[in-house]
């Protein structure tokens, strides 16, 4: 039998274990020699965890599987657990693999394919499962109570900081305590500094600050300041000396109540005082908290109006007090002029540019014609592979309504008790069952969407309500026209280009009536980012 070896290790703590790559690849290697069976290749996965399918060789070992070569009769793994540690994703790639004659075989717990050897990985993918999330919450605990000791753990200390290991042991080495790094810290009393007394007499808002560090060669660790890092960095309490963990949940990045905040103690780099005199000048700095808040509005070309030479949103803003308005890069606005040197775009002069060129280059009827039955044939295209992966969805569903039906039977007939943990499990089945049912309906709605021919009747009416009623930077009706049918419009001082996509432009012409709003989907694009027409000069 040819085989493939998947080997695994999600932290240096396993390679010490006896668990290694290398420990790992020579018993897999030596198992399937005395079993007479033919090494193919071998896929090694050092650092992943596996209580996801985000890992590259992994998701390249099935995709080499269920090709039609199949280079491969099973995949060899020391330990199921190294396969997936979740018993429902287990149990989806493992009826994947099978359907395409795959096995997965491990050598430490041998099962058979009877239902007897079926029901014996459940309960071992279960074990690894539950294993899993006891570790994690253990884990958890120790980094809780290694705070509340006054330790580091984190990873990447905070700028203007290093961890540095002391003489105590933990898990994976020594313990670490935080440190002032002086280079960085110089830094960053600079940056306060230039907030709270100035620079020539002026206090300097994050803009300017994140400029100033940029023209003087006070990088981040290598990387240009930006307004969100010089903004993190005037607002993080480890700066007075109070570092504060678990204020966030590590996987949704929700914020904890701060009761479950653990505060620790370490170096100081600026006075408390300084610290809040700071906070409160950026309260009151904040744009939330001016009069003029002309850079908030909601615009035209919000969104869909990008630089056309470093790629990122052009932005409203003012001059001249408020008089006036213009689209703005935002990498000037955000990290400094020296970054881009797109030119400022008159607001009314760029919007109605935009109106002018879809009037006289997109809504002719021999346009309209050509664009929509570019979108039919395309359209059939993309819903031929959804029909497959709307298939493996409903497999998916169905593996979770079943997981989900066996927990809850289990409950109610008293044999297991609901802790934090099987409720946590139950509650991530159920959002699972929640998303794939979203993804099915947003592919069965792809399917319903019409692949017709429009009369040149209907293409005639839908311009001509166009024109009469949307085409007016002031119309009410002409921000949601440019989102129905605009994708992007790349703007470069000189030239001004236009891209939109064929879907929403054919919906929008089946469902037109006269005086009616525009708000359709966006899935299939570029109808008109390859005609050199397309371009106009503002």
């Amino acid at each position: 039998m040819q085989v493939a070896l998947y080997i695994r290790v999600s932290t240096p703590v396993q390679a010490e274990e006896g668990v290694s790559l290398d420990a790992q690849k020579k018993q897999l290697e030596a198992w399937a020699h005395s079993q007479g069976h033919i090494v193919i290749t071998i896929y090694e996965e050092p650092g992943e965890t596996a209580t996801n399918d985000r890992r590259p060789q992994f998701q390249r070992m099935i995709s080499d599987a269920i090709s039609p070569e199949r280079p491969f009769d099973a995949i060899i793994v020391y330990t199921f657990s190294r396969f997936y540690r979740d018993e429902f994703e287990f149990s989806f790639y493992e009826r994947k693999l099978k359907k395409h004659k795959v096995r997965i075989i491990s050598i430490t717990q041998p099962t058979t394919d009877d239902p007897m050897g079926n029901m014996t990985r459940k309960f071992m993918t279960l074990f690894n499962q539950y294993s899993s999330e006891q570790n994690s919450i253990q884990v958890h605990k120790s980094m809780i109570q290694n705070a509340q000791d006054g330790f580091f753990n984190g990873a990447v200390p905070p700028f203007g900081y290093i961890s540095f290991m002391t003489d105590l042991p933990s898990r994976g080495g020594k313990k670490r305590r935080l440190m002032i790094n002086p280079d960085e810290a110089e830094t960053v009393r600079l940056i306060y500094k230039l907030a709270h007394e100035g620079h020539a007499g002026q206090v300097l808002g994050l803009k300017k600050i994140a400029t100033h560090l940029n023209a003087a060669g006070l990088l981040y660790r290598g990387k240009l300041w930006r307004i969100q890092a010089v903004h993190a960095t005037l607002t993080n309490s480890v700066y007075h000396g109070e570092y504060i963990f678990n204020r966030r949940h590590a996987k949704t990045g929700e914020i904890h109540p701060e009761s479950e905040w653990v505060k620790t103690s370490v170096p100081a780099i600026v006075t408390k005082e300084i610290f809040d005199a700071v906070a409160t000048s950026l309260t009151d700095r904040s744009p939330k908290n001016l009069i003029y808040k002309g850079i908030l509005t909601s615009t035209l070309l919000a969104g869909i109006a990008k630089c056309g030479l470093c790629g990122r949103n052009m932005i409203l803003a003012s001059g001249k007090g408020g008089n006036y308005d213009y689209y703005r890069c935002s990498t000037r606005t955000y990290i400094g002029n020296m970054e881009c040197n797109c030119p400022n775009v008159p607001r009314e002069e760029l919007e109605q540019v935009v109106l002018n060129v879809l009037e006289e280059k997109l809504l002719t009827t021999e346009r309209i014609t050509a664009t929509v039955e570019a979108m039919n044939e395309r359209l059939k295209l993309l819903q031929a592979p959804d029909r497959q992966r709307e298939l493996d969805l409903h497999r998916k569903a169905a593996l979770t309504v079943e997981q989900l039906s066996k927990w809850f039977t289990a409950v109610e007939a008293g044999s297991i008790e609901i802790g934090a943990s099987l409720n946590d499990h139950i509650n991530a089945l159920q959002r699972k069952r929640d998303t794939i049912a979203s993804e099915i309906a947003q592919l069965q709605y792809r399917h319903r969407l019409p692949i017709r021919r429009f009369g040149r009747q209907q293409i005639e009416a839908f311009i001509a309500g166009i024109k009469e009623t949307v085409l007016s930077a002031k119309s009410p009706l002409a921000k949601n026209f440019l989102r129905a049918l605009v994708s992007e419009v790349k703007v470069t001082g000189a030239t001004t280009s236009i891209s939109g996509d064929n879907l929403s432009l054919a919906t929008a012409i089946s469902k037109w009536k006269k005086g009616s709003e525009l708000s359709v989907p966006r899935l299939v694009s570029q109808w008109c980012s390859k005609w050199d027409s397309n371009r106009c000069i503002p």
